[in-house]
């Protein structure tokens, strides 16, 4: 009964469970108030981003089928 009565008296563990419990809540807590930050963000990034790959698009556009090429002698 003396080991354990020492074991539970022992605090040489104590700080280092503390701080992952303390970082595992701030963790918690940060993913949290992403999911709720996330919204306007995202529809901001997203427009952004559509218009860039538009441009881009725009910028690389191939000729259409429509177009004949004649090659003269």
């Amino acid at each position: 009964m003396t080991r354990m009565k020492r074991f539970f008296l022992c605090e040489r563990g104590a700080v280092t469970v503390e701080w992952v419990v303390l970082t595992a809540g701030v963790a918690a807590l940060a993913s949290g108030v992403g999911v709720f930050v996330d919204g306007p963000f995202s529809t901001s990034l997203e427009r952004t981003r559509s218009r860039s790959l538009q441009n881009a698009m725009a910028a690389t556009t191939l000729p259409s089928a429509a177009t004949t090429i004649t090659v003269s002698d």
